[in-house]
C-alpha cells in the first residue's frame, strides 16, 4: 500500500486537515526547523568544532568578538557568538580544546574510581551521608593526601557557581569559587581544574 504525504500527516496528527494546515504547525509537529534556524544551528555546531580543534586556524578567535570588516552583516563566528549568548551562555565559558584526554591506566596506578553512593543518599537522615563519605575517604586515602571537595550548581536564569575545598591532614588549606554561565557538568570540571592548578 502506498501512502500519500497528506495521509501520513493525518496519521501523525489526525485532528488537523492537511489542506488548511499552516507550514508553522507542520514544522512544529514534525520537528523541522526553518532555514534561518538551521543556519544558526550549523553556525553554532561549526563554532564548537573550531573550539575543540586546537589546530584550526580560527581556534584563537573562540571567545573573542572580532570586528567585522563586512559592510553588511558580520562574520559567521560573530553570528554564532551572538546566537550562543542569546541562549544565556557566555562564549568565555566554552571549553577550548579536546574536552577529554584519554589516559591509559589499566593498572590503576594513577586513578581509582569508587562509586558506591547514589541518589538514595538524599533520603538519609542529616549527617549520615557525611559519615559515609568520610568513611570512603578513610578507606581509600593516605594521611598526607590532598582531599578535594568540588561543587558545581546551575540555576536557570541565574549565573551558575563553582567552588572547591582542599583538605590535608584534616585541615582546610585552600578554598576558591567563581561564577560563570554554563552547564552543571562544565561547572564540576571547572572546579576540579582550578583545584588541580592550585595543587600544581
Amino acid at each position: 500500500m502506498v501512502y500519500r504525504p497528506w495521509t501520513v500527516l493525518s496519521i501523525l496528527a489526525p485532528t488537523i486537515h492537511y489542506k488548511d494546515t499552516s507550514s508553522e504547525a507542520m514544522r512544529h509537529l514534525l520537528g523541522f526547523h526553518t532555514m534561518p534556524e538551521q543556519h544558526k544551528i550549523a553556525q553554532v555546531e561549526a563554532f564548537l568544532r573550531v573550539a575543540e580543534d586546537e589546530k584550526h586556524p580560527l581556534h584563537d578567535k573562540v571567545g573573542t568578538r572580532p570586528e567585522s570588516r563586512l559592510k553588511i552583516g558580520s562574520e559567521w563566528m560573530t553570528e554564532a557568538t551572538k546566537t550562543i549568548e542569546s541562549c544565556g551562555m557566555s562564549v568565555e565559558s566554552i571549553r577550548r580544546g579536546t574536552p577529554w584526554v584519554y589516559m591509559n591506566d589499566y593498572s590503576e596506578q594513577f586513578t581509582k574510581v569508587v562509586a558506591t553512593l547514589g541518589r538514595e543518599c538524599r533520603e538519609w537522615p542529616a549527617g549520615t551521608t557525611d559519615k559515609a563519605v568520610e568513611a570512603l575517604i578513610t578507606e581509600n586515602s593516605r594521611i598526607d593526601d590532598a582531599i578535594v571537595f568540588t561543587e558545581g550548581s546551575v540555576k536557570r536564569g541565574v549565573r551558575s557557581g563553582w567552588g572547591f575545598t582542599i583538605r590535608v591532614e584534616g585541615q582546610t588549606v585552600h578554598e576558591a569559587s567563581g561564577a560563570i554561565t554554563t552547564s552543571s557538568m562544565i561547572m564540576e570540571i571547572k572546579a576540579i581544574t582550578e583545584a588541580l592548578k592550585y595543587l600544581e
